[in-house]
């Protein structure tokens, strides 16, 4: 009897952890790249934030759109650091409020003049491409959407060379 309940808590368990979402790794695939695009919305500034495979930290603090050049370079991250920026993504992307799209270039505005609120996301790694857009609240989580936000002002925050872990 104890041997039966045995062998189905161990399927049991199987079965959760094949189901459920891979947590992330200690660290980021070799060719990580992020691109962080606030649109604007509640408590949002327009910015865009990019961390290239390099490592190379760009910034621009204006709306991002389909025709902006890639941001001016404002510093080389520690590995530490890129590591810390994967990790906060990567818990991200699997949030409730997290919406899939097809790509953070085909969400963004036409013209700078047009008015959006939100928050892009894109992140590259082993090859792949994943973009998510994330809503203000009342419409969107206001959970992700704090994190996202969060986000963005620590790379706000590791572009100055400031640790982030400090007030």
């Amino acid at each position: 009897m104890i041997h039966r309940a045995a062998i189905l808590l161990v399927a049991m368990l199987c079965v959760y952890s094949c189901a459920s979402p891979r947590p992330a790794g200690s660290s980021p695939p070799p060719d990580f790249s992020l691109n962080l695009t606030v649109l604007g919305g509640q408590d949002a500034t327009p910015a865009w934030y990019a961390i290239g495979a390099d490592n190379t930290l760009h910034i621009s603090r204006s709306l991002r759109t389909n025709s902006s050049p890639v941001p001016p370079a404002a510093r080389v991250l520690s590995r530490g650091e890129v590591v810390g920026v994967w990790q906060r993504s990567a818990a991200l992307e699997t949030t409730d409020g997290a919406v899939r799209i097809a790509s953070d270039a085909a969400a963004l505005p036409a013209t700078p003049s047009i008015p959006y609120a939100g928050i892009l996301l894109s992140s590259t790694g082993n090859g792949a491409t994943r973009s998510y857009a994330f809503v203000p609240p009342p419409k969107g989580d206001a959970e992700a959407w704090g994190a996202c936000l969060r986000l963005a002002q620590h790379l706000e925050i590791i572009s100055q060379g400031r640790d982030p872990s400090l007030p």
